[in-house]
């Protein structure tokens, strides 16, 4: 996003892992570079990881690239998407009205107050991704997990 980048896809599908643990994101076909004072506002993306802002035709922005990043951690801890619906319409109304289940038991407070800080339904009340970075314990992540990554 400091690239002011949308990718309005995020998925599991689109999450790549690399051979030495490197998370990287994939298929920036529909991505959009934004404005900073306008927000994109083309209804695109995979139904269950649309924000409730896109399903509410709303302009969006970088926040809702956190809502999907929110959807697809939700769904790698419960083994399920936090929204369901047999259609569109039925999975938009869920995103739109619906709480999610918690997380099943064994996940961290931490990671819980994430997901769902992720999963506000208003974009304001989301945080920025510098926000989530500067959190302590993705600090504490980052400094036990990622420091041997860095990059030369």
């Amino acid at each position: 996003h400091s690239h002011r980048v949308l990718h309005r896809d995020l998925k599991p599908l689109n999450v790549f892992l690399t051979r030495q643990g490197v998370v990287k994101l994939g298929d920036f076909g529909i991505a959009r570079v934004i404005d900073n004072s306008v927000g994109a506002q083309t209804a695109i993306g995979t139904p269950h990881y649309l924000s409730p802002e896109i399903c509410n035709s709303e302009p969006y922005g970088p926040r809702s690239d956190l809502w999907s990043l929110g959807v697809v951690t939700y769904e790698i801890a419960a083994l399920r998407v936090p929204f369901h619906g047999t259609n569109l319409p039925a999975v938009a109304l869920q995103i739109i009205g619906a709480d999610p289940a918690p997380l099943p038991e064994g996940f961290s407070e931490d990671l819980s107050r994430m997901v769902f800080s992720f999963l506000e339904k208003e974009p304001d009340k989301r945080p920025n991704l510098d926000g989530v970075l500067a959190w302590p314990f993705v600090q504490r992540y980052i400094r036990r997990n990622l420091s041997h990554t860095v990059a030369a």
